[in-house]
């Protein structure tokens, strides 16, 4: 049955069907963000784009074409620069590579045995078309037939599920635009030769001029096509003159700027001792399913018996398919030394060939055996893949710890970066930082420094047991651990010094050195019955004799409105410390800070008023409090003022 005869209900459907599959492939990149860094390759693309575009041009490598990272700094302008923002678009994009992918592959199980191109006699005149695809009611009459979308549908499965076009999906990176691309590329051109016009030839043209813009590998992506055009073709391959010379004469600046980069250092420097031939390839094909390769390779032979049984005639077809396949990933091979290019990243447009054979074999199969086998691709979708074979740099956590950082950090914090985790390269590079301090900050508030002197608060970020410790020691002269985060080769620790390092001494030898209002911004306001939060901190010039309480005290206009008294609070600053802290005074020792929490309720109902918070210190057998510097005539030293706003 010819699909597109289908009933306008069934092309509905289709439709729908074609959106659920890719919501379902959207789905399968975005449950994998949260646990996905940005490498330092992808920091330093989005980082480059802070200019304008004649920097970001200026900028871009001698062997990359600039319009990737055009196209990144514009999005960066209209969407945001987060991370997650980028990733998006990269996701974004693949999903349209889907859609050609499907495209390309409903054309292709279309697509006649291997005509010639021919021009019967009545066309012979100037406006005459030539006829090269008859209609797929003929094709089928010339050989077994399939049906192009459950085809069409197991392809574009197939070229989104495989391992490594997952990981490229989720990547900041150029090469997910040309993978989109290719797909539409091969569409087009299989659309231009069965009617070569113009009006054909200029879409492919443009297509390709814009992928070459995007990754001058892109290239041996335009040969295969060119290779499988010629084998189902043949003699009026010729008729390529006309989208290459739109793509080519426009791309010759490009080009020409280009020519020397084949045997650029860099491109040299790629080039590494490989395996032996046997093992390259199978590996370079394990990259490409990832870690269920077992199970693409069973499938990849079901189709190739399939298509040996049902599409033989096809032949030269297949055998395109299988060049495409095989034989280019070997030649890369052969000419590495050359080249460099004999890794998954760069010859990325085999995987096309992969998903159209499969795409093309497995609709032979029954009704069942298809649906089976889509559900199959599904499932490896949303399977694990080995980053860690894809990446050769190691994802060190910046975006979950600044992540968590921007929700904890208060004004006036500052981040020490350990010079030696610094200098190893383990703490990230200096513009990663740059642009994910951009990107979790947008308005400031991240401040780095090199010394812990004059702050209070410090972000000690470091590679723990190979940190400088003559800097730490420095930190913790004045400074508590608190809280840390990260793991241990980028942990991120808080050093917190007391508002007050030379503190108020009380008669009875503690030493006061102030107060935090916690979970507060300046200018508080409090509601009625709000919980006021205080962290005092104190030391002793020497152990005391007794143990002291210490009370506060919320007064108003008319007096006390709320009071705590007893011992004081103390915690353990270590949020995994097994330290019990004393809360007997008489049981603390000189040298180091001991840190309390008071909770104080606002009373309710009140009225709108400001309210001063006191402190006492006091003997709590007979509630004689102790003196110090800056008490009133109650002897109670003065904290905050506390503004309730009320009816």
């Amino acid at each position: 049955m010819d699909d597109r005869a289908a009933s306008a209900p069934a092309k509905t459907y289709r439709v729908l069907g074609l959106a659920l599959v890719l919501a379902i492939l959207f789905a399968s990149r975005m449950l994998r963000t949260p646990t996905w860094e940005m490498n330092s390759d992808e920091t330093w693309m989005v980082w480059q784009t802070f200019g304008a575009p004649a920097e970001i041009i200026r900028w871009s490598p001698p062997e990359w074409p600039p319009l990737n990272m055009l196209l990144l700094g514009a999005w960066g302008a209209l969407a945001g620069i987060h991370p997650f923002v980028m990733r998006y678009s990269s996701i974004l994009v693949f999903l349209l590579g889907a859609a050609f992918s499907y495209r390309a592959a409903h054309t292709l199980a279309y697509s006649p045995l291997s005509p010639a191109l021919s021009l019967t006699r009545g066309e012979r005149g100037p406006e005459a078309e030539p006829r090269v695809f008859p209609s797929p009611l003929v094709a089928a009459k010339r050989g077994p037939g399939v049906r192009g979308n459950r085809a069409a549908l197991l392809a574009m499965l197939a070229y989104s599920a495989l391992g490594f076009a997952i990981f490229k999906s989720m990547l900041v990176r150029s090469y997910v635009i040309a993978i989109a691309l290719l797909p539409l590329v091969f569409w087009l051109a299989m659309r231009y030769f069965a009617r070569p016009t113009l009006r054909r030839a200029a879409p492919l043209g443009l297509a390709m001029l814009f992928m070459f813009h995007i990754h001058l590998t892109s290239a041996f992506g335009f040969a295969l096509i060119g290779l499988y055009t010629l084998a189902v073709y043949r003699r009026a391959v010729w008729r390529w003159w006309l989208p290459g010379l739109i793509a080519v004469v426009p791309a010759l600046p490009l080009i020409v700027d280009k020519l020397g980069t084949t045997n650029s250092a860099a491109i040299k420097a790629r080039a590494n001792p490989l395996a032996p031939f046997p093992a390259a390839m199978l590996d370079l094909f394990e990259k490409y399913a990832g870690y269920l390769f077992v199970g693409w390779a069973a499938l990849f032979i079901l189709a190739a018996a399939l298509l040996w049984l049902r599409a033989r005639p096809r032949y030269l077809e297949l055998l395109a398919l299988l060049a495409w396949m095989f034989v280019a990933p070997a030649l890369i091979y052969v000419f590495n030394d050359q080249l460099g290019f004999f890794a998954p990243r760069y010859t990325w447009w085999a995987m096309l060939a992969i998903a159209l054979w499969l795409g093309w074999g497995l609709a032979y199969l029954p009704r069942a055996g298809a649906l089976t086998a889509a559900a199959l691709f599904v499932v490896a979708a949303f399977w694990s893949i080995p980053i860690d074979q894809y990446s050769f740099q190691r994802l060190i956590p910046i975006e979950q710890n600044l992540a968590w950082l921007a929700k904890h950090i208060r004004a006036g914090d500052v981040i020490l970066i350990d010079p030696n985790c610094k200098a190893s390269g383990a703490c990230r590079a200096g513009y990663e930082w740059n642009y994910f301090a951009q990107a979790y900050f947008p308005n400031g508030g991240l401040e780095f420094v090199d010394s812990p002197e004059g702050h209070r608060r410090i972000w000690y970020v470091k590679q723990n047991g190979a940190h400088d410790r003559a800097l730490e020691a420095r930190i913790w002269e004045d400074h508590v651990p608190r809280t840390f985060f990260g793991p241990p080769d980028f942990l991120f620790r808080l050093q917190e010094a007391p508002p007050d390092i030379e503190g108020i001494l009380f008669e009875n030898g503690l030493r006061f050195h102030g107060a935090d209002i916690l979970d507060r911004s300046a200018p508080a306001v409090w509601r009625e019955g709000e919980t006021i939060h205080l962290q005092l901190w104190w030391s002793v010039d020497a152990p005391p004799s007794d143990d002291y309480s210490i009370g506060f005290y919320l007064i108003g206009r008319d007096g006390l409105v709320a009071q705590t008294d007893g011992p004081p609070q103390t915690i353990n600053p270590n949020p995994i410390g097994a330290e019990i802290i004393p809360k007997e005074t008489s049981r603390w020792e000189p040298g180091r800070f001991y840190i309390e929490e008071r909770t104080l309720a606002v009373p309710y109902p009140t009225f709108e008023a400001t309210f001063a918070l006191y402190m006492a210190v006091y003997r709590w057998w007979d509630g004689v409090r102790i003196a110090a510097p800056g008490v009133d005539a109650d002897i109670k030293l003065k904290l905050f003022d506390i503004p309730v706003k009320a009816w």
